[in-house]
């Protein structure tokens, strides 16, 4: 699987489930379903993928930053990426919230929904 298509997972998880690791800023994925939290300070091998279930592994775990599974949500959660910038399309094929459909029109909308009929209610 290319990264280009673990991230679209990756997105679409987090616009389906809401926050969580999968679109946290802090969070680097290793695969589409655990990755390592930045913000985090590096701990043992033992304790590094304690969050993550894992009862046995071949490889030797090293020390570094906590690996979690996309799913899980802490107090240190933050999106501050400006999902904006990316196409449209992408948008609409994840599930970006900002992205409407209205009829057959797609609409970008920040900090307002369309709601049915095509009357804006602002947020």
């Amino acid at each position: 699987m290319r990264a280009t298509e673990r991230q679209e997972i990756l997105d679409s998880f987090y616009f389906q489930h809401g926050p969580c690791c999968a679109g946290c800023d802090w969070w680097r994925h290793v695969n589409g379903i655990v990755g390592e939290c930045q913000k985090s300070p590096p701990v043992s091998g033992s304790e590094r993928w304690a969050m993550t279930d894992l009862r046995s592994c071949s490889l030797h775990a090293e020390a570094g930053h906590v690996m979690t599974p996309r799913h899980h949500f802490c107090g240190s959660f933050k999106d501050d990426f400006d999902w904006s910038s990316l196409p449209l399309s992408y948008r609409r094929r994840v599930g970006d919230p900002s992205v409407v459909q209205n009829g057959t029109k797609t609409e970008s909308v920040v900090g307002s929904v369309v709601a049915e009929g095509g009357a804006t209610l602002m947020g």
